[in-house]
């Protein structure tokens, strides 16, 4: 008599078949949908996960062997999945909104952040930058008491403004004469100013990390 031939069993067909390991099967779905594990899948397959998962629940509250602390943690554990599930649907709408809070015109995807990173600016105002133009063009750095840059104001509007930044010209042994721009935000003479939702800051004010 022939062997039954084996089926390959679908990645997530056994979660909640047992209500004993229902927290534990949570986790798991958890980490799926965190990880994207199941970003592939078919939808009928995410269809039949979302039913059994909805049908475990009433299974395990008919077991009746949970305590009542059980049944709280597993409440939450469902919970947690929940959102995870919502936050995963949600999540290209929350890089745009961190990208756009953050100032930031050419991200190209990842997890959001919290905190940006010098090389997500690529263009920042850099005052050297402001000091060798100066002296191309045979203006006195002396005479310089500060810049007029032009930066957007609502990316979504495409519109733009104006803001006037300060210089400070400092004498300099190397460099004969050194170029500050100073962040509207601390005063503090800086080489590099970031655009931001609120103008432009120095990146200790804009929290942005090397």
């Amino acid at each position: 008599m022939a062997g039954k031939q084996h089926t390959p069993r679908a990645k997530f067909d056994t979660l909640f078949l047992d209500p004993r390991h229902y927290r534990g099967d949570l986790r798991l779905m958890r980490t799926a949908i965190r990880r994207g594990w199941l970003d592939d899948a078919p939808q009928a397959d995410r269809d039949a996960l979302l039913a059994r998962f909805t049908q475990a629940i009433g299974e395990r509250d008919a077991a009746g062997f949970a305590s009542d602390n059980q049944k709280c943690r597993a409440i939450l554990a469902q919970c947690r999945a929940m959102v995870d599930a919502v936050a995963v649907d949600q999540r290209d709408e929350r890089r745009a909104w961190c990208a756009a809070v953050a100032g930031v015109e050419h991200w190209h995807g990842g997890r959001p952040r919290e905190r940006w990173h010098v090389g997500d600016y690529p263009t920042r105002l850099d005052a050297n930058q402001l000091r060798r133009r100066a002296m191309a063009e045979g203006i006195d750095l002396r005479t310089l008491d500060g810049v007029t840059v032009q930066m957007g104001d609502d990316l979504a509007l495409a519109r733009a403004r104006v803001v006037q930044l300060r210089l400070a010209v400092v004498a300099d042994s190397r460099y004969g004469w050194r170029v500050w721009v100073l962040c509207p935000g601390c005063e503090t003479r800086r080489v590099h100013l970031y655009p931001v939702r609120v103008g432009f800051r120095c990146r200790k004010c804009a929290n942005i990390g090397h």
